[in-house]
């Protein structure tokens, strides 16, 4: 087995048919020293052949690697979700959980290989090495109001504001709060490939999703109580008949009682969409003036010149807060925005953007390429490059 990764370059040569001479003939002797060799060589012809051929050869005959694999067929129903994902286009399928063990398996091997395929036949096929990137997890910064910050625990998924201290949702002391000082006005902060979790000071829980910030304060005081959000955040609001809570976005202002819902808001988007689970909010859009009511499974689209009111099936809004995508029908673009954000990945299209949609739900606890494998986007070629970046060719 020795040989497996000097053999794994001639293989993926033959499958491109550009092997030299000298190549040829080491390849063609490894093929004879094991029938298991010769039958490896003979099924592959292309790149999907060239894959399953080679990891069944590795799972059969290299112990380690087929320890490897059952160790994922045994956790593989915790890491995607039950529903399977289908790829809405003229080529359908159905991906089964041997798609991400596959590449899970892979990319345990210390790299993974892809193939960004010529534009013509008679382009050379070129085969580059790439390592895995991880998914997010719990990251963000927590700024007061004296300009100190504070890197949040990773291991830790959420802080709590209260009246005297801010403490970790475990009650692990983090910072004493002056009283005598009033209020302070604190910042949480999400990198690309972070989330946290925050409980304000009147019990409201807030989600902050990744590439986010939210503005509060230490406690709610006067008529109304105040935050500010840029990016994505899902509220659980806790009720306050005389002091409502409203939410500041660029563009928009939501007033409510109690109620939860999901906002996005990030800048370098054209709208702000607002989803609500339950209860009830007003939108105001602030440039246009117009104020509208939603009701649960309704969703507001705010844009500089007009408000609109649809309905929507609520899932594919919230999905990321319990920890898994969810995908209706949704255009290739909206589905590289998200994991660029989640995978901290800048997408760096080379031509026009692909009209797939894609419908299903996976885990967010995937790494990039096993999600890329589960989504089943090679169709499109689609590379992850050095520097961090996602190459759509």
């Amino acid at each position: 087995m020795e040989q497996l990764d000097d053999i794994l370059l001639l293989l993926r040569k033959h499958v491109a048919g550009n092997l030299t001479e000298a190549e040829r003939k080491l390849l063609n002797g490894w093929s004879k020293q094991h029938p298991a060799n010769k039958a490896l060589l003979e099924c592959i012809s292309d790149e999907e052949s060239f894959f399953t051929g080679y990891l069944d050869y590795r799972t059969m005959y290299d112990e380690e690697v087929s320890g490897r694999l059952q160790r994922i067929e045994d956790t593989i129903m915790e890491s995607i979700k039950p529903v399977h994902v289908n790829r809405d286009s003229r080529k359908r399928g159905m991906f089964r959980w041997m798609s991400y063990a596959a590449a899970v398996l892979l990319v345990t091997s210390a790299s993974i290989w892809f193939v960004n395929q010529g534009q013509t036949d008679s382009q050379q096929i070129e085969t580059v090495i790439i390592q895995d990137i991880q998914p997010g997890g719990n990251r963000a910064t927590l700024t007061l109001t004296d300009g100190r910050m504070i890197d949040l625990d990773e291991g830790r998924d959420g802080v709590v504001i209260g009246s005297d201290e801010i403490t970790y949702s475990d009650r692990t002391p983090l910072v004493v709060v002056d009283r005598k000082e009033g209020p302070m006005w604190l910042e949480l902060t999400t990198p690309k490939g972070g989330t946290y979790q925050v409980t304000l000071s009147d019990g409201t829980r807030v989600w902050l999703n990744a590439a986010s910030t939210l503005k509060y304060p230490s406690v709610f005081e006067g008529k109304e109580r105040v935050v500010e959000i840029t990016g994505e955040a899902y509220f659980s609001v806790a009720k306050r008949a005389n002091q409502p809570f409203k939410l500041i976005a660029e563009g928009q202002e939501l007033t409510v009682l109690g109620t939860e819902f999901n906002i996005s808001a990030y800048a370098d988007e054209e709208v702000i969409k607002t989803t609500l689970v339950k209860g009830q909010v007003q939108v105001q859009n602030t440039a246009s003036g117009k104020v509208s009511s939603l009701v649960p499974n309704q969703q507001s689209v705010v844009r500089p010149t007009n408000t609109e009111i649809m309905e929507v099936d609520v899932q594919p809004y919230v999905a990321w807060k319990d920890g898994y995508f969810c995908f209706r029908r949704t255009a290739f673009k909206d589905v590289m925005r998200q994991l660029a954000r989640w995978y901290d990945v800048q997408i760096v299209y080379k031509g026009d953007i692909p009209q797939d949609t894609f419908s299903g739900e996976m885990g967010r606890e995937l790494t990039l390429n096993a999600a890329l494998e589960l989504l089943n986007v090679s169709a499109v070629r689609v590379q992850i490059a050095m520097g961090n970046q996602l190459i759509v060719h």
